[in-house]
C-alpha cells in the first residue's frame, strides 16, 4: 500500500479505519424535490413545516452522528427564521438546531427577509447531530418557517409567468458518521 492516511488511496482501503480513525460515511440518505408548496406560520413565534423538507435515515451503527446537509429554497415578502427539528422513533419532535436567546429576538438559524419578490433565499447546512438511539430507529430530520406572510418553497414570491421569476430545486443529505 503506498500513500499517506491523508489521501484518497488511503481512505478508500480502509487504512484511516484500521489506523483507529473514525468519522466515516456508514450510510447516506438524499432526497431532491423540486414542488412548489407555501405556509404562512402567522407569526415570529409560530413555525410551520416547509413542504416536503424532511428526511429519514437508519443508523446501521451505534454511536453514530448524523451530519445534515441542505439547500432549502425559500422566498418571501416579510422576515422570518428557521429551524430543524429531529425525532427518533415517533417519539415526538424536539428542536435539534436554532439560535440562542437574545432579549425579545426570534431564535432561529438564520433570518429570512426579502422585499423582492423575484428574490429566493436558500437556508444550507451543514449540522451535526448526536441523537441517542438503537439500531433499529428511524431518525426523522424536518425544517420549519416562522415569520408573517406566505412562505414559498421553490418559487418566488411573484405568480408571473416570466423567465426572471424562477423556481427552485431542494436537497437534503443525511450521512451517518461512525464514532
Amino acid at each position: 500500500m503506498s500513500g499517506t492516511v491523508g489521501d484518497n488511496v488511503a481512505r478508500a482501503s480502509g487504512v484511516v479505519a484500521s489506523a483507529g480513525g473514525g468519522g466515516k460515511i456508514i450510510s447516506q440518505e438524499y432526497k431532491g424535490w423540486d414542488s412548489i408548496s407555501s405556509v404562512n406560520p402567522g407569526g415570529y413565534a409560530n413555525f410551520s413545516d416547509i413542504g416536503s423538507a424532511s428526511q429519514t435515515i437508519t443508523p446501521t451503527a451505534a454511536g453514530s452522528s448524523i451530519l445534515i446537509n441542505c439547500t432549502i429554497n425559500t422566498s418571501v415578502q416579510a422576515s422570518g427564521t428557521y429551524r430543524i427539528q429531529g425525532d427518533i422513533a415517533g417519539a415526538g419532535y424536539n428542536v435539534i438546531f436554532q439560535g440562542a436567546t437574545s432579549g425579545s429576538r426570534t431564535r432561529g438559524l438564520i433570518g429570512c427577509r426579502s422585499v423582492d419578490s423575484e428574490d429566493m433565499k436558500s437556508l444550507n447546512g451543514p449540522w451535526l447531530w448526536t441523537p441517542s438511539y438503537t439500531l433499529t430507529d428511524v431518525l426523522t430530520v424536518k425544517f420549519q418557517v416562522s415569520g408573517t406572510g406566505t412562505r414559498y418553497n421553490n418559487r418566488v414570491v411573484s405568480p408571473t409567468d416570466a423567465n426572471y421569476c424562477c423556481t427552485g430545486y431542494s436537497t437534503i443529505v443525511l450521512q451517518e458518521i461512525g464514532a
